[in-house]
């Protein structure tokens, strides 16, 4: 969904949000936390069908700036891992691309269910303090 920005609203020109609550906890941890954390967090609390929406509006919004990389390319289970596992990396990826870039589409993912947010970030992973909360 593109905004119109204007004075009232104060949104930058070229802002770009997409409703993805999978996104929206990626894009804020990406700087604040490693990506084997985010993975970890990500493949744990997710679905695999969530993984593949995320990485497919990814595909999809962004096509233009990741057409000639290997993210568009769908991704099937194999025996060495399973297909939403390398569409996470796919996302970071995708990510990282877009940010390499510095396109000029800013772009935000938000969350309309703030219950399919994790509560903690990748930061915190010591599962065992996890557990006692």
């Amino acid at each position: 969904m593109d905004t119109n920005p204007s004075p009232q609203n104060g949104l930058v020109t070229g802002l770009r949000v997409e409703l993805n609550e999978l996104l929206s906890y990626v894009c804020c941890y990406r700087n604040r936390s490693n990506v084997d954390g985010i993975r970890r967090v990500v493949l744990s609390f997710y679905t695999q069908e969530e993984i593949t929406i995320a990485k497919n509006l990814l595909v999809c919004e962004f096509h233009a700036q990741i057409k000639n990389t290997s993210f568009t390319t769908e991704r099937r289970s194999s025996t060495v891992r399973p297909a939403h596992y390398a569409e996470m990396d796919y996302i970071i990826g995708i990510l990282d691309d877009l940010d390499a870039q510095q396109a000029p589409v800013a772009f935000l993912f938000v969350s309309s269910d703030i219950t399919r947010i994790r509560k903690y970030g990748p930061e915190e992973i010591n599962f065992g303090a996890v557990v006692e909360r």
